[in-house]
């Protein structure tokens, strides 16, 4: 390598990186584009006479992107290559700029994220590719590069990456792995915990069915196949949303199309725009992309498909009511209040979500306020600051500044006792939560009666 000298500078950078890997530093949703802003500062070089690293770059590579530009900083050399999304072409710049590079190379990231035929567009040179069972192996094989130390061997296949999103209902979750496949645990009696192979690029469950979105936009729903739940139209689609007998979703031309229980009208949107959807049992909201709100199924006498006038940046829908983030920050609630889940506190908030008869929200000062039945202690959640929450029956958790969990409302399954570990993301079902570990692993607290509890590895 040209930049030999490069190796004695890792007195320093190998024990940021074991740091790194243990830090409970919270993450955000969107923590693949920071990664990706780092590389973007290096692609500002032509990569004249530099040593090249070439990276994937779409947001399931984050962790390729971080140990990319990692072993940039190993080697000395500002040439650090964006191979583009898996799956597309490779982009003419930054094949212009690996011509301009100099010597053997590296890939960072497995066949999943550059395949062999995207590789071999870099034509005869010598590149060594470090990939692992997990991104993290990927981070510690630089360490090993920084070193000095052979690299371990290692699958190039990435076939049991990191989880990149997961999503729990009642009896079981399905996950989102990074190389695009699915893996569901829990309750399977109707197949719902059996998805199809294949990549996908999000997923939504139900009670009893899971969907996804395939890489073409197209969707594909599996399990109980009630009132046609599980059997989604044809078409392109950019978002999608499961409750519990229905789904909806937005197609590319932000229309939205239902399918599934249409008793109460909750599968027969209305026409026009929509930048978002929610569900709920019985009926279903939307956010147009001109920020009014429209709702629609069942009205019943609470008027949960009701919305107050105005302008929203966000909407969930509950169980027989709903709220709304208003643009200015604050909340408004409709449809059923018999527990007071339709009068929310004054003030503005960042992020709000929806339960059965309570609802939380996190405020501009990064606190919890939650408001509606508080017969378990739901609606007292601590005082800490949050950068998420989520609600299932008669309990929440939030992830903290620091990215550990705290729960609060009914404790009898566990659920509101979560592991001391760091998270990114979290999900709760009925009476149990799951949390996205910073390496991409994933852990889950409360009723495992079903092994909703115990995720794959």
């Amino acid at each position: 390598m040209r930049h030999k000298k490069g190796r004695t500078a890792l007195v320093v950078l190998l024990p940021v990186l074991a740091v790194a890997a243990t830090l409970a530093v919270p993450v955000s949703a969107h923590t693949a584009s920071v990664y990706l802003d780092g590389a973007e500062r290096w692609t500002e070089s032509d990569c004249e006479g530099e040593t090249p690293i070439v990276v994937a770059s779409d947001s399931r590579a984050q962790s390729d992107i971080y140990a990319a530009v990692t072993l940039a900083g190993v080697l000395e050399t500002d040439c650090v290559i964006l191979a583009g999304a898996r799956n597309e072409d490779f982009p003419a710049d930054q094949l212009e700029r690996f011509g301009n590079s100099e010597g053997d190379g590296w890939i960072v990231g497995g066949t999943g994220a550059i395949s062999e035929t995207k590789a071999s567009q870099l034509g005869n040179r010598d590149m060594t590719r470090i990939a692992g069972e997990t991104r993290w192996n990927t981070t510690a094989n630089v360490g090993r590069v920084a070193s000095g130390k052979p690299i371990e061997a290692s699958a190039e296949t990435d076939s049991a990456e990191g989880f990149a999103a997961i999503t729990a209902s009642a009896y079981h979750n399905c996950g989102l792995r990074q190389n695009g496949t699915v893996e569901c645990w829990g309750s399977n009696r109707s197949g719902e915990s059996s998805p199809p192979s294949g990549a996908f690029t999000a997923i939504a469950i139900g009670v009893g069915h899971s969907c996804g979105i395939r890489e073409n936009g197209t969707v594909e729903c599996w399990g109980d196949n009630w009132k046609g739940r599980s059997s989604p139209p044809s078409g392109a689609f950019t978002a999608i949303t499961a409750s519990a007998y229905h789904n909806c979703g937005i197609r590319e031309n932000g229309t939205v199309a239902c399918w599934g229980l249409n008793e109460s009208g909750q599968s027969s949107p209305p026409s026009g725009a929509f930048a978002a959807i929610t569900t709920g049992p019985n009926h279903s909201c939307g956010l147009k992309q001109n920020g009014t709100v429209e709702c629609w199924g069942g009205n019943s006498s609470y008027g949960q498909s009701s919305p107050p006038s105005g302008a929203f940046a966000a909407v969930s829908a509950g169980t027989s009511h709903s709220c709304g983030l208003r643009q200015n920050g604050t909340v408004a609630c409709w449809g059923s209040n018999r527990a007071g889940q339709s009068s929310p506190p004054s003030g503005a908030f960042t992020a709000i979500t929806t339960g059965s008869d309570h609802n939380c929200g996190i405020r501009e000062n990064g606190t919890a306020a939650c408001w509606g039945s508080n017969e378990h202690g739901e609606s007292s959640p601590p005082s800490d600051t949050f950068t998420a929450i989520t609600i299932g029956s008669h309990h929440n958790c939030g992830i903290r500044e620091n990215g550990t969990a705290a729960c609060w409302g009914r404790n009898r399954e566990g659920q509101s006792s979560p592991p001391s570990d760091a998270f990114t993301a979290i999900t709760a079902g009925g009476w149990h939560n799951c949390g996205l570990r910073q390496n991409g692993t994933v852990a889950c607290w409360g009723l495992n009666e079903n092994g909703q509890s115990s995720p794959p590895s």
